[in-house]
Protein backbone atom coordinates (compact mmCIF):
# COMPACT_ATOMS: atom_id res chain seq x y z
CA UNK A 1 0.00 0.00 0.00
CA UNK A 2 2.79 2.42 0.83
CA UNK A 3 4.14 2.04 -2.69
CA UNK A 4 0.79 2.95 -4.29
CA UNK A 5 -0.32 5.60 -1.82
CA UNK A 6 1.19 8.67 -3.60
CA UNK A 7 -0.49 7.63 -6.85
CA UNK A 8 -3.83 7.00 -5.11
CA UNK A 9 -3.62 10.34 -3.32
CA UNK A 10 -3.17 12.15 -6.61
CA UNK A 11 -5.55 10.14 -8.82
CA UNK A 12 -8.36 9.47 -6.35
CA UNK A 13 -7.91 12.33 -3.85
CA UNK A 14 -7.29 9.90 -0.98
CA UNK A 15 -6.70 11.75 2.29
CA UNK A 16 -6.14 8.71 4.47
CA UNK A 17 -6.35 4.93 4.22
CA UNK A 18 -5.68 1.89 6.32
CA UNK A 19 -6.22 -1.80 6.83
CA UNK A 20 -8.71 -3.47 9.12
CA UNK A 21 -9.94 -6.99 9.57
CA UNK A 22 -7.95 -10.21 9.64
CA UNK A 23 -4.96 -8.87 7.68
CA UNK A 24 -4.54 -5.96 10.09
CA UNK A 25 -4.87 -8.32 13.07
CA UNK A 26 -2.35 -10.74 11.57
CA UNK A 27 -4.87 -13.58 11.39
CA UNK A 28 -5.45 -13.62 7.62
CA UNK A 29 -5.61 -16.91 5.77
CA UNK A 30 -5.07 -17.56 2.07
CA UNK A 31 -8.79 -17.13 1.29
CA UNK A 32 -9.13 -13.95 3.37
CA UNK A 33 -10.01 -10.74 1.61
CA UNK A 34 -8.27 -7.43 2.16
CA UNK A 35 -10.30 -4.87 4.09
CA UNK A 36 -9.38 -1.24 3.42
CA UNK A 37 -10.94 1.92 4.74
CA UNK A 38 -10.48 5.02 2.63
CA UNK A 39 -11.17 8.65 3.45
CA UNK A 40 -11.49 10.91 0.41
CA UNK A 41 -11.15 14.64 0.13
CA UNK A 42 -14.64 15.87 1.14
CA UNK A 43 -15.03 17.66 -2.17
CA UNK A 44 -14.40 14.55 -4.26
CA UNK A 45 -17.84 12.84 -4.18
CA UNK A 46 -19.65 16.15 -4.60
CA UNK A 47 -17.41 17.26 -7.46
CA UNK A 48 -17.75 13.89 -9.18
CA UNK A 49 -21.56 14.04 -9.12
CA UNK A 50 -21.62 17.62 -10.35
CA UNK A 51 -19.00 16.93 -13.00
CA UNK A 52 -20.85 13.81 -14.16
CA UNK A 53 -24.13 15.67 -14.51
CA UNK A 54 -22.48 18.49 -16.42
CA UNK A 55 -20.68 15.98 -18.65
CA UNK A 56 -24.03 14.42 -19.62
CA UNK A 57 -25.48 17.85 -20.31
CA UNK A 58 -22.44 18.78 -22.38
CA UNK A 59 -22.94 15.69 -24.55
CA UNK A 60 -26.65 16.46 -24.91
CA UNK A 61 -25.79 19.98 -26.02
CA UNK A 62 -23.41 18.65 -28.68
CA UNK A 63 -25.92 16.10 -30.01
CA UNK A 64 -28.94 18.42 -29.90
CA UNK A 65 -27.62 21.99 -30.23
CA UNK A 66 -29.89 24.61 -28.72
CA UNK A 67 -32.29 22.17 -27.02
CA UNK A 68 -31.08 22.89 -23.50
CA UNK A 69 -31.24 26.65 -24.01
CA UNK A 70 -34.65 26.39 -25.63
CA UNK A 71 -36.05 24.11 -22.92
CA UNK A 72 -34.68 26.11 -19.97
CA UNK A 73 -33.56 29.58 -21.05
CA UNK A 74 -33.08 30.78 -17.46
CA UNK A 75 -30.12 28.41 -16.96
CA UNK A 76 -26.64 29.68 -17.76
CA UNK A 77 -25.73 26.63 -19.86
CA UNK A 78 -22.46 28.04 -21.17
CA UNK A 79 -21.36 28.88 -17.63
CA UNK A 80 -22.42 25.45 -16.41
CA UNK A 81 -20.39 23.68 -19.07
CA UNK A 82 -17.41 25.91 -18.29
CA UNK A 83 -17.75 25.04 -14.61
CA UNK A 84 -17.55 21.34 -15.50
CA UNK A 85 -14.25 22.01 -17.28
CA UNK A 86 -12.91 23.79 -14.20
CA UNK A 87 -13.86 20.86 -11.96
CA UNK A 88 -12.34 18.34 -14.34
CA UNK A 89 -9.11 20.14 -15.22
CA UNK A 90 -8.29 22.39 -12.27
CA UNK A 91 -9.42 20.15 -9.43
CA UNK A 92 -6.50 20.84 -7.09
CA UNK A 93 -6.98 24.60 -7.37
CA UNK A 94 -10.63 24.56 -6.32
CA UNK A 95 -11.95 26.23 -3.19
CA UNK A 96 -14.16 23.69 -1.41
CA UNK A 97 -16.53 26.27 0.04
CA UNK A 98 -16.92 28.04 -3.29
CA UNK A 99 -17.77 24.75 -5.02
CA UNK A 100 -20.33 23.94 -2.33
CA UNK A 101 -22.00 27.34 -2.70
CA UNK A 102 -22.08 27.12 -6.49
CA UNK A 103 -23.44 23.59 -6.30
CA UNK A 104 -26.11 24.47 -3.76
CA UNK A 105 -27.23 27.44 -5.82
CA UNK A 106 -27.06 25.82 -9.26
CA UNK A 107 -27.61 22.11 -8.84
CA UNK A 108 -31.34 22.21 -7.98
CA UNK A 109 -32.12 24.26 -11.11
CA UNK A 110 -29.92 22.02 -13.27
CA UNK A 111 -31.59 18.89 -11.96
CA UNK A 112 -35.04 20.37 -12.52
CA UNK A 113 -34.10 21.35 -16.08
CA UNK A 114 -32.82 17.84 -16.79
CA UNK A 115 -36.01 16.31 -15.37
CA UNK A 116 -38.13 18.62 -17.54
CA UNK A 117 -36.04 17.70 -20.57
CA UNK A 118 -36.47 13.97 -19.86
CA UNK A 119 -40.23 14.41 -19.46
CA UNK A 120 -40.65 16.32 -22.72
Amino acid sequence: MRHHRPDWEQRFHVVDLGLFGSLARGTARQQSDIDLWVRLDPLTPYALVLSGLLQVLNRAQRHWPGVLQQQSPSIDWKGSMGFRDVIAHQYFDLDVEQIMVIGEQSLPDLLLAVQELLNS
